[in-house]
Parts: structure tokens; sequence; C-alpha cells
């Protein structure tokens, strides 16, 4: 015990959760297990990681466990990425090690009309004035069971589901 280790002692691979074993979530809990406490990570991956029943496990490491700081999500519509489907949705996530999540800011870029261009990519994830502020308490209502990121693009969306939610009989 007279060495020191930057790297989480605890083995990774616990948090795969149910159905498939894909690479992504064994890459983001090999990245999660390789930080210290405080370590930021910045990551581009499919958009299951908030949506998807086998990545329930890793959502709550992510709230629970760290501060997940930002979502931008897009779809892949204009083929920022060429080899990709333009069906395909990517989401970049933010989180530092450690704490829990309060509250998490999203961006979602999906469609036709909406999905960005390789040029506008960067100054839009960094323009934080366009996101929206997902609490805790707003994914655990909605989603009590899978902490699915709902994909939400203001205040007037937020208030629609509210209302649908109240006054709704609720599937599955």
């Amino acid at each position: 015990a007279n060495h020191r280790g930057f790297a989480d002692p605890e083995h990774p691979f616990r948090h795969q959760g149910s159905a498939d074993l894909n690479t992504y979530k064994l890459f983001l809990e090999q990245v999660y297990a390789l930080l210290r406490s405080g370590g930021r990570v910045g990551i581009l991956l499919p958009s299951g990681i908030y949506t998807g029943h086998g990545t329930i496990d890793l959502r709550r490491l992510l709230l629970g466990r760290c501060d997940w700081t930002h979502l931008y999500s897009f779809q892949n519509e204009r083929f920022v990425f060429e080899g990709v489907h333009h069906a395909f949705k990517v989401a970049v996530l933010n989180f530092q090690k450690g704490g829990v999540t309060d509250e998490v800011l999203t961006r979602f870029r999906l469609g036709p009309g909406d999905s960005p261009e390789l040029g506008e990519l960067e100054t839009d994830i960094a323009n934080i004035s366009r996101y929206f502020r997902q609490s805790r308490e707003l994914i655990q209502r909605f989603s009590p069971r899978s902490g699915s990121m709902l994909e939400l693009r203001s205040e007037r969306d937020a208030q629609i589901l509210e209302k649908m939610y109240r006054h709704g009989v609720l599937l599955g």
C-alpha cells in the first residue's frame, strides 16, 4: 500500500446493465474507472446512453456518482460523420467524477430541419444560452425507473409534458 494510483480501485464493468454488451458502454465505464475523483471528461457516444434500457446502470452512475454537467445530442442528418447513417444520433457528454448531478444542461438538435452542420457544431456546443436545464427532480419525475433523459428543448416543452403527465394515464 506504498503506491499511489490515479485510477479508481473499484473494478470496472459493474454498470453494464441489461441488453447487449456494447463497446461504447464498456468504454464509458472504463473512462469512469480511469478518472480520479474530480477528473473531468468530454466524450461522444451513441444517444442510447441517455435513453436506452440497457444503459440504466450507467445513467445511475452518471447521475448519482458524478456531476453530469452537459448533454448535447444531434442527429447525423447533415453527415457530420461521413460514414455514419444520417438517422444516427450522437451524444456529447461532459461530466466530473464525484458528487451527484443536480441538473444537466441539455441541447437536442434532431431532425432534418435542426441538425447542425459540421462548421457550426463547435460554436453551438459551446453556446450555453441555448441549453435547457433538466433538473435531477425532473428526470426522476418523468422517468423514475430508468432515469432516461427526455429530449426537451425548452421550458415550454417541460410545461406541456407536465400537463400531459398530470392529466394522462401512464403506460409501462
